[in-house]
């Protein structure tokens, strides 16, 4: 992404309904305690830190030197990386990593699941999210230059290639699923014009909505910790550990 991207993005997320539930799934997965060490594989504006925060060590990785620009004004520990290489990181090191919305942009997305589990500790916690169903791909996905989206079963086979063990495994943001399906391919079948800018798509919804759309997801959220596996949403979660 362009600098300008991630300023847009920083720009609404700290009261947008999505990331404000994505941060709210996260608060509910991490495990409890402070005394954990946290990294965030491609950290982008390192807002996903948040729950996480007092926590004893949190490293924000990116291959972006933009995106690191402004995680850096969440945390202090950041690292330039190439997420398709080896990681500068000792084996067993985390506890717990977070990697949401990121693998989508690789091209090659194996290694990082062979990163994670060599640099998590035993009984250490990977925790992804990924965009669901080719079918749903739309003008977001073409501008944050993805190379694929998703189903579950995509994800279970990527892990099983580790010994990573899957803990849970599901969509995201179900509730949305059928009207966003809707909206994408009446967008496809009758408006021509593409390649719309990042503040195009990412415009702020009108507060009352947005009040309604988090309160969908936190509902969500609540049912995806009780161990709910939803048969279809926007994203694909997963939870493994070590």
């Amino acid at each position: 992404m362009q600098i300008n991207h991630y300023y847009h993005i920083a720009n609404i997320e700290k009261n947008s309904w999505w990331y404000m539930g994505r941060r709210n799934l996260l608060k509910l997965l991490k495990p409890k305690g402070r005394n954990i060490s946290v990294l965030d594989l491609g950290c982008g504006t390192g807002a996903n830190l948040k729950p996480f925060s007092g926590s004893s060590l949190i490293v924000g990785v990116d291959n972006s030197f933009d995106a690191l620009h402004f995680t850096k004004k969440q945390i202090s520990n950041v690292a330039l990386a190439d997420l398709q290489k080896p990681l500068p990181f000792k084996d067993n090191s985390f506890d717990v990593i977070i990697c949401m919305d990121v693998i989508e942009h690789l091209p090659e997305d194996k290694m990082i699941f062979r990163e994670m589990e060599r640099i998590l500790k035993p009984r250490g916690r990977a925790i992804i999210s990924v965009p669901a169903f080719q079918f749903l791909w739309n003008d977001m996905d073409d501008l944050s230059l993805h190379q694929r989206r998703y189903k579950t079963s995509s994800i279970r086979k990527l892990f099983r290639q580790t010994s990573l063990k899957i803990e849970k495994l599901t969509y995201w943001n179900s509730t949305l699923f059928i009207p966003f399906s809707v909206f994408v391919m009446l967008r496809r079948a009758f408006i021509t014009r593409k390649n719309r800018k990042l503040k195009e798509i990412l415009n702020r919804v009108n507060p009352v909505t947005n009040s309604i759309l988090y309160l969908i997801l936190l509902f969500e959220n609540l049912l995806i910790k009780a161990g709910i596996r939803m048969p279809f949403g926007i994203s694909v979660l997963a939870v493994a550990t070590k």
